[in-house]
């Protein structure tokens, strides 16, 4: 009887630390794919020689009059946006990746990313 208690919790505490150690990760600037990272500002090339080929990819354009910024980086006119996803597995959340004009500038994960895209506006060149 004491055996399967502590089966039970021992189960417990491991999906928790599970999904705290992936809700740690909800927005990041890095990925680990494999043994090598990817992080923000890298190009879809080099995001696709580390990580692979997207599972699917979501292609859209957004337009801007005086500027915009996502992820540290300034955009102006229509931008290309791209939005890679990449399942990793049962263990591990789907990662979103968010390219602007060939750039990485957004790593998420569905299921714990409860943040929009958030795009400021007024980038100066």
């Amino acid at each position: 009887m004491s055996f399967l208690l502590v089966s039970k919790d021992c189960r417990l505490l491991s999906a928790v630390l599970l999904f705290l150690g992936n809700a740690a990760l909800a927005d990041s600037n890095t990925l680990r794919c494999g043994n090598k990272l990817i992080e923000i500002g890298d190009t879809a090339d080099d995001v696709r020689k580390i990580c692979g080929e997207p599972d699917s990819i979501e292609r859209d354009t957004k337009t801007f009059r005086n500027g915009g910024r996502l992820g540290g980086i300034c955009f102006h006119g229509t931008v290309p946006i791209e939005r890679w996803t990449y399942d990793r597995g049962s263990i591990r959340f789907t990662a979103i990746l968010v390219l602007a004009d060939g750039k990485l500038v957004r790593i998420s994960f569905a299921g714990v990313d409860r943040q929009p895209e958030i795009w400021s506006l007024g980038c100066r060149f």
